[in-house]
C-alpha cells in the first residue's frame, strides 16, 4: 500500500494525495481516523478532504460517503485501485497537517485515509518536496531523496503511519545530543538563537533526569520537531518518537517567561515517551481510530505528565526553586478560578472532553484534566514522600507501572491505584472517593500536601489586578476584555457578567484603554457602565464596586521551619540515585 503526497499549492495551503492497493473484496471502506492521540475529542478531519475519487486498473469506479468518516468504493477483488483527493491544509498547530511557502507540517492522522481492514499492513510513503527543501521525522527505514525532491519513507503498519508526523522547510535547522546511550535531535524551522548552546544543555538535563526515572528509553532515537512562528502560539503533541512544538511570537524566545514555558513543554512532551505512548490506559491500548475512545484516566495521562515536565525540570537543575513552585502555585490560581471543581469529579472530566472538546465551556461545567491533574499528582508524590522519608515518590510508582504494565493491554483505573497503595501506606480510597471521583475536596488535599512535601502557602489580595475589585478576571482581545472568571459573590456577578462575555466599553472608552489608564483606587470606587457582548446581544449594565478584593494570589513557598528535609530529598531526588 503505498501513499504518494506533493504540495499542490503553497498559496492555497492545498495538498494532493494519492493512495494505491490491491482490493480485497468487491467493496472496499475508506476511513478517515475519528481522532488523533494527544486530542481526546473528534477531529472533524473529513472537513478538510476535497473531491475524492477513486480508480480500478485506470477507469473509474463507484465512490460514495458511507458515514461521516467513511467512503464506500466498489473495487473488483485483485484489482489495484488509486484513490486521490485534494487536502486542504490552512490551520497551523502542532496537531494538524499544515502547508504555505516556509513549512509543511504532516500529521498523516488527519490527512491519510486508509482501506478498513488492512490496519495490520505496512505502508510507504512517498513525500514531493519544492527544491532546497529538507525534512525531519522518525520513520522508520528512512531513505534519501531519490532526485532533488521525492522523499520516501516506510511504515511497519497503521498504527505508526498514523503516529508519525513530518516537518518539511526550506530554513530546517538541526541539533544533536545524545542521553544515555540514545540519540536526540532537534529540528527547527523559523527563528531559533545563533548561541543554542544553552538550550541543548537544558534539554539534555531534563532528559537524562526522565531517562534515570525510568531507567531506560523504549525507542532508539527521539526527535524534537520545534516551529517557531511570529505569532503568539502554544501547542505541542506526543508521538511514540517524537514530539511537534509549535511557540511563538519567536522575538520572545529569549524572554525567561517564554522561555520556561518552552522548556515546560518540552519536557512535558518528552514524559509522554513513557506515560501515554507506551504506559497507556487500557481504553487506547491500542489506538481506535473508528471513534470515540472515552476514558476516566486523563487526569493521569495529562496530569501527571504536566507535573511531571515541570518536577523534571527542578529535579535536573534547570528550574529553580521559584521557578518550579511558581508553576505549581499557577495550578492552584487556576483552579480556584473554576468553578467547574466543585461540578463533575476529575475522572468525569476526562471522559468529557470527547463532550466538549478543549474549547470554553459552559462556565464551571467540569475541571482540567491538566491543571487539576498536576495538582492530584502532586497531592499523590507528597503522600509518598512523607511515607518513605523522601526516599521514594510518584516517580517511583511510575516506573514501577511501565515496567509491570503490559503494552498490548495497558492499565485499568483501579491498577493505577493500587500501585499507588502499594507504594505508601496513605488512604488512597478516601483521595480517590473525594477527588478523582468526588468534586470540591482538591484544595484541602492539596493544602494539607504542601505540608507534607516542606512548603507554605501564602494567600494575598491579587491588588496588582485592578480588576480584583470588581471580581473578574479578563483578557485582552480585538473585541475588548475577554472574562474568564467571575467571582462569587463579587460585584461582577451582581451586575450580570459572566465568563465567556466581552467587555467593550467601560463609561464609553474601550475596555483595555479604561483598564491601562484608570487608578487602582476609581476601579476600587467608583461606579461605572459597561457596555458587554452577550452572544449576540450587547448590553449595558452598571457595576457597583464594594471596595473590597474578590480576587487573591496564591504563592507556593519552601517551608524553613517545616520538613526541609524532605524538601531537600524532594530536590535532590535524581543526585542521590
Amino acid at each position: 500500500m503505498k501513499f504518494s503526497i506533493r504540495i499542490l499549492s503553497t498559496k492555497k495551503n492545498l495538498l494532493r494525495v494519492k493512495f494505491t492497493f490491491t482490493a480485497s473484496s468487491e467493496i472496499t471502506f475508506l476511513r478517515i481516523p475519528y481522532w488523533r492521540p494527544g486530542r481526546y475529542e473528534e477531529g472533524k478531519f473529513p472537513k478538510n478532504y476535497i473531491g475524492l475519487t477513486a480508480t480500478a486498473e485506470g477507469m473509474q469506479v463507484a465512490s460514495r460517503k458511507h458515514d461521516g468518516y467513511t467512503y464506500r468504493v466498489e473495487t473488483p477483488k485483485g484489482s489495484e485501485i488509486t484513490a486521490e483527493y485534494t487536502l486542504y491544509a490552512a490551520e497551523l498547530t502542532a496537531g494538524n497537517t499544515y502547508c504555505d511557502e516556509e513549512v509543511l507540517l504532516l500529521n498523516p492522522v488527519n490527512s491519510l485515509m486508509w482501506p478498513e481492514g488492512r490496519e495490520e499492513d505496512p505502508f510507504d510513503l512517498d513525500l514531493e518536496l519544492p527544491e532546497e527543501w529538507d525534512c525531519a521525522t522518525t520513520f522508520q527505514n528512512r531513505q534519501p531523496a531519490v532526485d532533488a525532491q521525492m522523499f520516501r519513507f516506510q511504515a511497519k503498519n497503521l498504527q505508526e503511519l498514523l503516529d508519525t508526523p513530518i516537518l518539511a522547510a526550506p530554513d530546517l535547522h538541526s541539533y544533536s545530543y545524545h542521553a544515555g546511550g540514545i540519540p536526540f535531535h532537534i529540528h527547527v524551522s523559523g527563528y531559533f538563537p545563533e548561541d543554542s548552546g544553552g538550550i541543548i544543555a537544558d534539554f539534555k538535563a531534563f532528559t537524562e533526569v526522565q531517562l534515570q526515572a525510568f531507567g531506560g528509553f523504549p525507542a532508539e532515537e527521539y526527535r524534537f520537531l520545534l516551529l517557531f512562528l511570529e505569532a503568539k502560539a502554544r501547542h505541542g503533541v506526543e508521538h511514540e518518537k517524537s514530539t511537534v512544538i509549535v511557540m511563538g511570537p519567536s522575538a520572545h524566545l529569549e524572554s525567561k517567561d517564554m522561555y520556561n514555558s518552552f522548556l515546560s513543554i518540552a519536557s512535558h512532551e518528552l514524559y509522554h515517551t513513557w506515560n501515554v505512548k507506551y504506559l497507556r490506559p487500557a481504553d487506547w491500548t491500542p489506538y481506535d481510530f473508528t471513534g470515540p475512545s472515552p476514558s476516566r484516566l486523563g487526569y493521569v495521562a495529562e496530569g501527571v505528565t504536566t507535573y511531571m515536565g515541570d518536577l523534571m525540570l527542578w529535579q535536573s537543575g534547570v528550574f529553580s526553586d521559584d521557578e518550579f513552585l511558581g508553576a505549581l502555585s499557577g495550578h492552584l490560581q487556576r483552579h480556584m478560578e473554576n468553578e467547574g471543581r466543585n461540578n463533575l469529579s476529575l475522572a468525569d472530566s476526562s471522559v468529557d472532553t470527547w463532550i466538549d472538546g478543549y474549547e470554553r465551556t459552559a462556565p464551571g461545567r467540569r475541571q482540567s484534566i491538566y491543571t487539576e491533574g498536576a495538582m492530584l499528582a502532586f497531592v499523590c508524590d507528597a503522600m509518598i514522600l512523607d511515607y518513605s522519608e523522601g526516599e521514594r515518590g510518584l516517580s517511583d510508582v511510575m516506573r514501577e507501572l511501565y515496567e509491570s504494565c503490559d503494552p498490548d493491554k495497558g492499565y485499568t483505573e483501579e491498577e493505577y491505584w493500587n500501585a499507588l497503595k502499594a507504594a505508601a501506606d496513605k488512604p488512597w480510597d478516601a483521595l480517590y472517593n473525594a477527588v478523582a471521583d468526588g468534586r470540591g475536596a482538591l484544595e484541602h488535599f492539596f493544602t494539607e500536601a504542601l505540608t507534607l512535601a516542606g512548603l507554605k502557602l501564602h494567600v494575598s489580595e491579587q491588588t496588582k489586578e485592578k480588576e480584583t475589585w470588581w471580581g473578574t478576571a479578563s483578557v485582552k482581545t480585538p473585541r475588548g476584555l475577554l472574562v474568564n472568571y467571575v467571582a462569587r459573590e463579587s460585584p461582577a456577578e451582581k451586575c450580570g457578567l459572566r465568563e465567556g462575555d466581552v467587555i467593550e466599553t467601560v463609561n464609553g472608552v474601550p475596555s483595555a484603554e479604561f483598564r491601562a489608564n484608570t487608578t487602582e483606587s476609581v476601579m476600587r470606587h467608583s461606579s461605572v457602565m459597561l457596555e458587554v457582548r452577550k452572544g449576540y446581544k450587547t448590553r449595558t449594565c452598571e457595576l457597583q464596586p464594594d471596595g473590597k478584593a474578590h480576587l487573591v494570589s496564591y504563592k507556593i513557598e519552601a517551608n524553613p521551619s517545616g520538613k526541609a528535609d524532605i524538601f531537600r530529598a524532594w530536590k535532590n531526588t535524581f543526585k542521590k540515585k
